[in-house]
Order: C-alpha cells, then structure tokens, then sequence
C-alpha cells in the first residue's frame, strides 16, 4: 500500500473511533453511561491511529529565510536535523528524500 492509500486507511480508522467514541459517551462529554469497553475500545483506536501516523515518514518542512534556514517535524513543529531518522520530541518517523535547501 502506498503512503496516499495508507493515509485513507488511518483517516478511516479515525472516524470510526471518533463515531464509537461519541455513542459511547453522554451529552455532557463524560464517561460513558451505557458501555465502558465501547469506550476504552474508541481511546484504543485513537492512541492507535496516533501511532500509526507517528510511523508513516513524513518530510520536514523547510522553515527561515535570508541567511537562517531550519527544518521542522511534520508532526509537532519541532526543529529537526538532516541527519534525524525520527523526531526526538515526538517520534515522527521523517522521510529527507525530496527535502532540500
């Protein structure tokens, strides 16, 4: 599967956790009233869906101008470096193939 394919299949995941995580829980926003493992289920979904982008390479974005030029993680805004595999404040999994300045 492709990054472009992967990517509808983590979308898809996560509106399935949004929609169990909403008739799991109350009006109010609370814990659920009626079934807990519909929303534990939903929260697992979620942490996996996180995960799952977390480990998809992403490119840096190019960020600075005149003589300061930086890169930063696509999914924290982190500064990261060229030689980074992984963004050390969050674990985005980076992808410097077509990044260039």
């Amino acid at each position: 599967m492709d990054v472009k394919g992967f990517d509808h299949a983590i979308g898809m995941l996560d509106r399935a956790a949004a929609r169990l995580m909403e008739s799991a829980t109350n009006q109010r926003g609370k814990k659920p009233e009626k079934s807990f493992a519909d929303f534990e289920l939903a929260e697992e979904m979620k942490n996996a869906v996180k995960m799952l982008k977390r480990s998809t390479p992403r490119e840096p974005e190019l960020e600075g101008s005149g003589n300061v030029w930086w890169f930063d993680c696509p999914g924290c805004r982190g500064e990261v470096e060229q030689k980074d595999s992984f963004c050390r404040k969050c674990g985005q999994a980076l992808q410097w193939e077509k990044v260039t300045k």
